[in-house]
């Protein structure tokens, strides 16, 4: 067995907890995604990071002889809490030392040193403001008045990622990337071929098709 075939078993026992994962099944694989994995035509996995974004910087880490500061906070993850929890702001130990200096601050940290600094920020983020309990958005940088947070984006990342959209509420990124970034929402829709006979032939990630598809099962499931 090999290619997609061993993808899939490899996550099939992963998500079940057999195999090799039967001591240790993680946390965070919940069985309810299996069909996903075993019946769709397309691989879904969260190495496009890894990929895109961790190898790059450790490649550009290693020529240059530094190691990173990163801005990532624990109460963004359960394994960025372990990870502090383990090791602090500043990891030591192996071969990946790195710096964490605000993993301790929250979210309403970060806005609130922003705000009252009056630091610049990505567009995408929009304005920074405080949201009242009445619902209303109000120009002050006093958290104690109710809840900072941005007009715009409350959080980015790769601008074709899928990964927690189905628990968006309201104007979901894809909805918002059409209205903000028609060009860029067409790239990402387009495209998409499955396999060497496919007959489409146009640029992009084929977000579209995929996400069709998703709701498809979906909806046999529902069934």
């Amino acid at each position: 067995m090999s290619g997609p075939d061993a993808c899939k078993e490899w996550r099939r026992a992963s998500l079940q907890g057999s195999g090799p994962f039967e001591v240790s099944k993680s946390l965070f694989n919940r069985e309810k995604w299996l069909p996903l994995c075993q019946e769709t035509q397309f691989m879904i996995s969260h190495q496009c990071c890894s990929v895109m974004k961790k190898r790059p910087m450790l490649t550009y880490q290693r020529a240059n002889s530094c190691y990173p500061y990163i801005g990532t906070l624990t109460e963004e993850s359960k394994l960025r809490e372990q990870a502090w929890l383990r090791h602090g702001c500043n990891a030591y130990e192996g071969s990946k030392k790195t710096s964490t200096p605000i993993s301790f601050w929250q979210e309403q940290d970060v806005l609130q040193y922003i705000k009252e600094q009056g630091l610049e920020i990505a567009s995408v983020y929009g304005e920074i403001v405080t949201v009242g309990p009445d619902g209303m958005q109000y120009d002050s940088p006093l958290v104690s008045c109710g809840k900072l947070q941005c007009t715009g984006c409350q959080r980015t990342g790769c601008i074709f990622c899928g990964f927690g959209c189905h628990l968006e509420k309201g104007e979901t990124r894809f909805q918002r990337l059409a209205r903000t970034h028609p060009k860029q929402y067409e790239y990402c829709m387009m495209g998409g071929a499955m396999g060497r006979q496919s007959p489409i032939r146009s640029h992009g990630p084929g977000v579209r098709r995929r996400l069709e598809k998703l709701e498809s099962k979906a909806n046999m499931g529902a069934q």
